[in-house]
């Protein structure tokens, strides 16, 4: 069998150059690499890994990316029949003196992944945040959501800092809707609400001009971006302005990007749910996990 070599890089931009090419192939389940990689770039003195694993014909074949005192994030496996590269990039990164609080990739390699963590260290991890993701290339329009985006009624805008005070409410709100233990998100609501005012993608649908549902564009790269933060408050549920609200966003930033993935909490129906009735499909499985010892 051809022999794998581990290359790891001194800094992020060096990472970047060797590895983008390939990341991008892949790009939907590199999203938290790349973004984390490209934040990076702009800090300094942050402690992080970063290394990747190639053939013998030169082909990265898997790459992580881990903060100090933050998560590691996985690349895909770019040769399935080549699973034991995780493990041999595994044992690299701990050699350092990194301490990982948290793994985030996509299925198989997040098992395959956390098996060789704990084959190789003393650390155990238990799955906090498991979701199905999703991609969309073109809106799939219902005729509700039609009525409503042709609605005289109906606009959509991006937030202001006029919104700020109705943006934590319903960052609160969403946080509390969507995750077991609330706890797992740890950066204060008001400077979420900032970051979605200031990032100028967080969308709000609204009729007769008072805000009703929410979608927040997150992490863009070279060809697609995601939807996070997607939100209707109870007084406004059940009338259509959720997926109203998914497809008018999804509809202006296809205009920008080739596509759009977002993730789905693992308890929905994956065939039948709020983003497929707006033509998300099915990618695969992700998933966080959250350190325990």
């Amino acid at each position: 069998m051809a022999e794998l070599t581990v290359r790891r890089y001194q800094n992020v931009n060096e990472f970047l150059e060797k590895t983008e090419i390939y990341l991008h192939q892949h790009e939907i389940k590199n999203t938290f690499l790349l973004t984390t990689a490209h934040e990076l770039q702009k800090r300094d003195n942050v402690p992080y890994y970063c290394g990747a694993i190639w053939s013998e014909d030169h082909q990265m074949l898997f790459a992580i990316l881990a903060q100090d005192n933050g998560f590691l994030y996985a690349s895909s496996l770019y040769d399935e029949t080549r699973p034991e590269a995780i493990g041999m990039l595994t044992k690299d990164l701990l050699k350092t003196s990194l301490n990982i609080q948290g793994v985030h990739g996509y299925q198989p390699v997040l098992d395959t992944l956390l098996d060789a963590i704990e084959t190789f260290s003393a650390m155990t991890f238990v799955q906090k945040f498991a979701t199905m993701s999703y991609k969309l290339k073109q809106v799939k329009w219902s005729s509700r959501a039609s009525e409503i985006s042709a609605a005289s009624s109906t606009s959509l805008r991006l937030a202001s800092t006029s919104d700020f005070d109705l943006l934590q409410t319903w960052t609160f709100g969403f946080i509390q809707d969507a995750f077991d233990d609330p706890k797992i998100i740890s950066e204060p609501i008001a400077s979420i609400s900032q970051d979605m005012i200031a990032s100028k993608g967080l969308y709000l649908l609204c009729i007769d001009g008072s805000p009703v549902s929410m979608a927040w564009k997150v992490r863009p790269l070279r060809y697609g971006t995601s939807l996070a933060y997607v939100y209707t408050p109870p007084e406004h549920r059940n009338k259509g302005y959720g997926a109203a609200c998914v497809a008018m966003t999804s509809e202006a930033i296809l205009k920008e990007y080739s596509y759009i993935t977002l993730f789905v909490d693992i308890g929905r129906d994956p065939d039948d749910n709020l983003y497929t009735r707006v033509g998300y499909k099915y990618f695969g499985k992700a998933g966080r996990l959250k350190r325990l010892t």
